[in-house]
């Protein structure tokens, strides 16, 4: 199997090109409609970081890119466990945690980290809902704390700055990928165990309400294959969920958007002024991935070139994806 890395020339008002790893035998997928594809040869692009150092991340379900330090990133666990945010070096090193005062941890499944008024902050989404029975979700924003010269976490604890509790226009769903776009002021939320995957939305407000909000649909999202039989044969209990997205995130700029799979991941490309119906509506690159056990937490690095990923079982490896040159 080769891999190889795919250049998508954009229309004339992009100027730079979009790099993607993908792995083929034969001719390779087009992602998006009918652009040109220029393929060069290329080593793996996956490189392998570290493991996460900290025992206590045993069930990592989201991570972040720290939007105050280039070498940081954030992880959080999975519900049943504190409401703890976790600091990591690139290399998967333990850099202290900090606990979220005033919050529970039902279950965190997602993580996103974003810049509001020069403030960085993350949001922490405890969305998950196994059995779609839950009556409300909450996602919890907090300013992003800072790490030392030393490489540890200033403050041991602190309070998010606001909550937003929120329901599904059409009933309860379970959701383990959220991502904040800035420029359009939404959060966005997708499902996990639909068929195709259904993408909510939620405004980005900025102040406290108890007001609880209503996630709207937006867009089923297309172009990620369901579990081919062979995959039912072999696993038949869990082959079904080896295509349903485990996580989400925008890149900085916001013109490129990442789905997690446990199989694989999966890059659209957002042009200028595209809602976001025609941007699923296109479909996608696939990207090889590393044969990670449950693979549930991604995220772009801070300059956008790559992408991260960890394992929600233990030892929980760190990769990085490089999808620009």
């Amino acid at each position: 199997m080769k891999t190889i890395i795919y250049r998508t020339t954009r229309m004339a008002c992009f100027s730079c090109a979009l790099l993607i790893i993908a792995s083929f035998t034969g001719s390779p997928t087009v992602a998006s409609d009918k652009d040109p594809l220029i393929v060069a040869a290329h080593g793996s692009g996956i490189s392998f970081l570290g493991n996460l150092s900290d025992g206590s991340i045993s069930e990592a379900s989201g991570i972040a890119a720290s939007r105050r330090r280039a070498d940081v990133l954030w992880v959080i666990n999975d519900g049943g466990n504190g409401p703890l945010i976790y600091a990591v070096g690139l290399d998967g090193s333990d850099c202290g945690h900090v606990s979220i005062r005033n919050a529970r941890n039902q279950d965190w499944e997602d993580l996103a980290a974003f810049v509001v008024n020069r403030t960085a902050f993350l949001l922490i989404a405890d969305c998950g809902d196994n059995e779609n029975r839950r009556k409300s979700c909450v996602l919890y924003i907090v300013e992003e704390p800072r790490v030392g010269p030393a490489g540890i976490v200033e403050k041991a604890s602190l309070e998010w700055s606001w909550r937003i509790e929120y329901v599904y226009a059409d009933g309860p769903r379970d959701c383990e990928g959220v991502a904040v776009d800035v420029q359009h002021r939404e959060i966005l939320l997708l499902t996990k165990r639909t068929e195709p995957p259904v993408l909510y939305s939620l405004p980005l407000t900025l102040t406290q309400s108890d007001k609880v909000q209503t996630a709207r649909t937006v867009t089923r999202v297309s172009g990620i294959p369901k579990p081919t039989a062979e995959e039912l044969r072999e696993d038949p209990l869990l082959g079904r969920f080896r295509s349903q997205p485990t996580a989400l995130d925008l890149s900085q700029d916001g013109t490129l958007i990442a789905i997690l799979t446990y199989k694989q991941a999966f890059l659209f490309d957002r042009r200028s002024n595209e809602s976001w119906p025609q941007v699923f509506g296109r479909a996608p690159v696939p990207l090889v991935i590393p044969r990670i056990r449950q693979a549930e937490a991604l995220c772009f690095s801070t300059d956008g070139g790559s992408l991260l990923m960890t394992s929600e079982k233990l030892p929980a490896p760190l990769y990085r994806l490089d999808i620009k040159p």
